[in-house]
């Protein structure tokens, strides 16, 4: 996967910390952050090459990435989606296009994050 999309619903530093990794490998992370945080928090997370911030309001957040999920399929792009949430999980695994979606698990400390071992989800 070239493209990997994050979901980030509560809790930003193991998303954060994650995409940062995906970043230096190369792929092209873009992170849809559900809410408007404020002009100081995005100037401090947007500064980092190769991670796109998406901020969208809450009430379009689920909307917003169902469209753009939609855009990807009709381009025949493959992406992986990283997800937090256990609800958004589950939409996922409603949706009828296939893509790869994993789990991200927040961690207290330094990594900040756990992705399960083996290799995703796919829904189809």
């Amino acid at each position: 996967m070239s493209e990997i999309i994050f979901l980030s619903e509560r809790g930003w530093q193991g998303m954060r910390s994650c995409a940062l990794n995906f970043s230096k490998e190369g792929k092209l992370c873009r992170v849809f952050v559900k809410g408007q945080p404020s002009l100081e928090v995005r100037n401090f997370i947007s500064q980092k090459p190769n991670i796109i911030n998406y901020f969208i309001s809450r009430p379009f957040f689920h909307v917003y990435f169902i469209f753009y999920f939609v855009f990807k399929r009709i381009l025949r792009k493959n992406f992986l989606v990283i997800a937090q949430h256990p609800r958004t999980l589950r939409f996922l695994s409603l949706l009828p296009l296939k893509f790869q979606y994993e789990c991200l698990e927040e961690l207290p400390k330094p990594p900040y994050y756990r992705l399960p071992k083996e290799n995703g989800n796919e829904v189809s």
